[in-house]
Order: structure tokens, then sequence, then C-alpha cells
């Protein structure tokens, strides 16, 4: 999912990320992901009632990976950084409790339910290197569509979905910024960094789909691994580090946004491990015609 995200085009492949405000109260301004999930999520909860159980049991951000593997890997993180720390809170809990009044009835058993989790979680992780990333999650209301992607540096910074960029042009005195924010200028940015899976894979990703060619894209680089000995993109080091902050930002919402120390699971190999690499596949070993 992770490796998906960071190798997207545009077009017909935004994924179902969440994103939402409540209806009718403004809990918290600034853009958040999508609406796709907050349907699905509606929809889950009006057959069996499971998603809206799994947030009246935990709090923080359950959804932590979608959003956090993406910048993960464009930070290096346990290659070379990793996290340190946390701070997590929670904003009031409305919109499913809304939810379950309107869906299944006021004096119904779910309608009951002390839903713990908060309509808007925010987390803010402090790495060994001294960089921050925020992490947001919103399980129940709507927002304008932004995946909330940015990556800010000290000469530049970009965010995506939708793609915006400022860079210092280095020809003039320094800090002189070059905005990219129009089609042609964009355009232009966008292919000279595409992604070399895409080059090699696009159209035949375009052709056969799934979430507009990502899932074949990341299943085919998964099968050039495994099909050629190869580590993959990501290790178990990885999902311990993104999965743990469920209970981590659980923990310190819990405790008024408590510091919570989040684990080294790579035992100070992040030190030493090589960064990530541009990744890519030889197709003709693969089976693909030129």
């Amino acid at each position: 999912m992770a490796r998906t995200r960071r190798i997207k085009v545009d077009g017909d492949m935004y994924y179902h990320v969440m994103s939402r405000t409540n209806d009718r109260r403004l809990l918290f301004e600034g853009g958040a992901v999508k609406t796709e999930l907050a349907a699905a999520l509606r929809r889950a909860a009006a057959f069996c009632g499971v998603a809206l159980k799994a947030y009246a049991v935990n709090g923080g951000n359950q959804y932590e990976t979608h959003g956090l593997g993406p910048i993960c890997m464009d930070m290096n993180i346990n290659r070379g950084d990793t996290f340190d720390y946390l701070v997590s809170v929670d904003s009031k809990q409305v919109g499913m409790r809304e939810f379950a009044r309107e869906r299944y009835g006021a004096d119904s058993e779910k309608a009951k339910w002390d839903v713990k989790m908060g309509d808007m979680n925010n987390t803010i992780v402090k790495t060994k290197l001294g960089r921050t990333i925020l992490v947001q999650h919103d399980v129940g209301n709507f927002r304008p569509y932004s995946r909330l992607n940015l990556i800010s540096g000290t000469r530049g910074i970009v965010a995506d979905y939708p793609f915006r960029a400022m860079i210092e042009d280095r020809s003039k005195r320094p800090g002189t910024p070059v905005h990219h924010f129009d089609d042609k200028v964009s355009a232009e940015i966008r292919e000279q960094y595409k992604h070399p899976l895409w080059r090699q894979a696009g159209d035949l990703a375009l052709k056969i789909g799934g979430h507009g060619g990502m899932d074949f894209l990341m299943m085919l680089r998964i099968a050039y691994c495994l099909q050629n000995g190869l580590p993959l993109d990501m290790n178990v080091y990885d999902l311990a580090t993104w999965c743990s902050l469920g209970e981590l930002t659980e923990r310190s919402a819990d405790r008024r946004g408590a510091s919570m120390d989040v684990p080294d699971f790579t035992r100070g190999a992040w030190k030493s491990t090589k960064p990530w690499g541009f990744d890519s596949v030889d197709l003709a070993k693969m089976g693909f015609k030129a």
C-alpha cells in the first residue's frame, strides 16, 4: 500500500484514503484525505456494526500506515533515521455517534455505545535526526479531496494529490523561490521525476488496472523481487515501526497528549542500513514483451 502511494500518478488512481469535516460542525481546520472510505465504513457499519464497534473500543490513530508509509519511504525511516517519540491528541467524538443514532435509532444498542475514537486524531512524530512528521486520521467526516502528502526541506517544498511545489532558484540570490503551480510546469516536473516503475511498466499497469494501475505495479515489484532473490522493499522492522503508532497514539491521547517513546525495533541497525533506492524491474525476465 505504501509503495503504491509513493509511485502513484494522476488520473483515475485516486485511492480510498479518507477525508472529511463533520456534518454541520467544524472540528478541525485543514484538509485531510478523501471521502470514499467514510462511505465504505458506514456501509460496513450498516451491515454489521463492525467499524462502529472498533472505534468504540480504540482511540488514537488506528489507520496509521496508509499515510505514514509513503512519507517514511521518502524520509528513509529505519535507513539513516528512525522515530524517537510522539505526541497525539483526539478531538471530541460526534460523527459516529450521530451516524449510529440516525442509522439504528436513538434507542438501539449501537446508538448507546460509548465511541472512544475522536472524529479527528492529530499525531506529531519526532525522529532521531530532529525531523517531524504530522499524521492525521479522521474516520467519519467529509472534506474536499487531498492526500495531505507534503515534504518540506530547506530548499523547497512539495505537496501532492493535488500537486504543488516551490523550489529555490539556485541561479538567483539564495532564498529566491520558483513556484510550479501551473499545469505546464507541473507536468514537466512530474515527467522529469517520474518513478522508474511507471516509466517501465506504466502503460501495462494502466491497461490492467487495479486502482488505476497502482496495484499491478506493487505486485509486479514484489513478484520480481521474489523471483530474483532480492530483498523486499519493506521489511518486518518497517511494519513494526509504522504499526506501533496504533498503540502509542492511543496511549498518548488517553494521557492528554503525553510524549510516548517509539521503540527502536531495529536495535540500532537504522544507523547503517542503506537508504531506499528507486526500484525497477526487468520485464523481459518476467516474460513480458517490450
